[in-house]
């Protein structure tokens, strides 16, 4: 491997490209990082997305059976806001939903 010309290194790097008053980035890619079949086959296994059948957990001292223990429903029904009976009336706001209008004018004497 051929080093590059070293020309004006600032701070062990050469000074930045500037085009029309603006930096522009260069980085030097290094593409010579090519895995071979073996190394490729190892990260597969090493990281596989699929997961074990027989995996249980234990949670609090309880073995967990995964879907077993909470139906979706019962999730679904956990993880849902419940939403209010009555609505909320909003400070300035009467029951009937109009704005209450208060015009402070000076009254007669």
């Amino acid at each position: 491997m051929s080093s590059p010309p070293k020309e004006n290194l600032k701070a062990g790097h050469p000074p930045a490209v500037k085009v029309s008053g603006m930096r522009v980035v260069q980085h030097s890619h290094n593409h010579s990082e090519k895995l071979t079949k073996e190394e490729r086959e190892k990260e597969e296994v090493e990281f596989q997305t699929e997961k074990p059948v027989n995996e249980s957990l234990v949670v609090g001292g309880a073995i967990t059976k995964g879907d077993k223990d909470f139906s979706t429903a019962a999730v679904k029904v956990a993880h849902e806001k419940p939403m209010p009976s009555k609505e909320k009336h909003q400070k300035g706001w009467s029951a009937h939903g109009h704005p209450n209008i208060v015009l402070m004018q000076p009254g007669k004497q």
